[in-house]
C-alpha cells in the first residue's frame, strides 16, 4: 500500500481524534502526496461521487524537511524533526461532477502522530448516507439506534456506541424469538438465540466461532470495558451486526423474488387452463 492509499484509507475509515503513530519516513512521504481522491456521498448529486483534494495538501511538511535536509538547521536529526513537527492541515475536497459541492477534513500532525480533528460532512453523516440507509426499512424502529451508535463512535464515545449496538442486537433476536413462540423460560440472550436458530440462521456462518461471545462482549463493553477498549471493538461489533442485517435483506429479497416467480408461473398456467376450457 502506498502512502497515498494509506492516507485515503485513514481519511475515510478512521473516526475523529484517533491518533496514529508516524515514523520520520512516513511523515516525509506524506509531504510528497500530490493529491487525494475519496468516494463520498454528494448531497447535490444525491449519490456517491468522486471527490478530489486541492494540490499538494501537505506541502508544508516537505518544505520543512527540505530546510532540515539542506543543513539550514545543523545537527537536526530525522527523529527530532518528526517529534517537533506540529501543524494543522485543512484539506478541501471537491466533487468531480461539476456540482460545486465541497467537503473538508482537518488534520493535525504533532508529536509523531496524526489525527482527524474536524470534518464536514461529519464521519457519522457520511456513513449513514453511504452504508446504513439500506437498513432503515428493516429495523425502522431501531434505525435511530444504529445512527446514534455511529455518531457516538465518531465523537470518541465507545461505551455509548456499545449501548446502542447492544439494543439493536437484542431487538433483532427478541423479535424473532417472539415470532417462533418463545416463552419466559429463556431469559438470557444466548438461550433466546439458540431457540431462534432452531428455525433459521441468524448469525452468519463466518462468525460461528465467536457466536456465543458476541452479546457477552457487548455487555462487558457497557459495564466493564474502558472507553479505549470499546473504541477498538466498535468497528468489529458493528460489522457483525451489519452482516446480520445484510443476511436479513437477502432473505427478504429472496422471498420477494420467489413469490414473484410463483405468481408469474401460476398466472400463466391459469390463463392456459382457462383457454382450454
Amino acid at each position: 500500500m502506498t502512502t497515498k492509499e494509506w492516507m485515503e484509507n485513514f481519511l475515510v475509515k478512521e473516526p475523529p481524534y484517533k491518533e496514529i503513530d508516524l515514523t520520520p519516513k512516513s511523515l516525509y512521504h506524506i509531504g510528497l502526496i500530490n493529491t487525494l481522491v475519496l468516494t463520498h456521498y454528494c448531497e447535490k448529486c444525491q449519490q456517491l461521487r468522486t471527490f478530489k483534494s486541492n494540490l499538494r495538501p501537505f506541502e508544508d511538511i516537505n518544505n520543512c524537511h527540505i530546510v532540515r535536509f539542506h543543513n539550514l538547521i545543523p545537527g537536526y536529526s530525522d527523529e527530532q524533526w518528526e517529534k517537533e513537527y506540529n501543524n494543522v492541515f485543512l484539506i478541501e475536497f471537491t466533487c468531480q461532477h461539476d456540482c460545486g459541492e465541497a467537503h473538508y477534513i482537518t488534520l493535525q500532525i504533532a508529536n509523531s502522530r496524526i489525527q482527524k480533528i474536524g470534518e464536514f460532512p461529519t464521519f457519522a453523516k457520511e456513513e449513514v448516507n453511504t452504508k446504513l440507509f439500506r437498513y432503515k426499512s428493516l429495523i425502522s424502529e431501531f434505525y435511530p439506534e444504529l445512527t446514534k451508535a455511529v455518531s457516538a463512535y465518531s465523537q470518541n464515545m465507545g461505551v455509548a456506541s456499545f449501548v446502542y449496538l447492544r439494543r439493536i442486537l437484542e431487538h433483532l433476536i427478541e423479535g424473532k424469538y417472539k415470532q417462533y413462540g418463545g416463552t419466559a423460560e429463556e431469559s438470557k440472550f444466548i438461550d433466546k438465540l439458540h431457540v431462534v436458530e432452531k428455525y433459521e440462521k441468524v448469525i452468519p456462518d463466518d462468525f460461528n466461532e465467536i457466536k456465543n461471545q458476541i452479546y457477552s462482549v457487548l455487555s462487558k463493553g457497557v459495564h466493564e470495558y474502558e472507553e479505549s477498549e470499546c473504541l477498538t471493538l466498535v468497528p468489529a461489533v458493528k460489522y457483525i451486526i451489519e452482516s446480520i442485517l445484510d443476511e436479513e435483506l437477502l432473505k427478504r429479497e429472496k422471498a420477494k423474488k420467489t413469490q414473484e416467480a410463483k405468481k408469474i408461473i401460476q398466472e400463466k398456467l391459469h390463463a392456459r387452463d382457462k383457454k382450454h376450457d
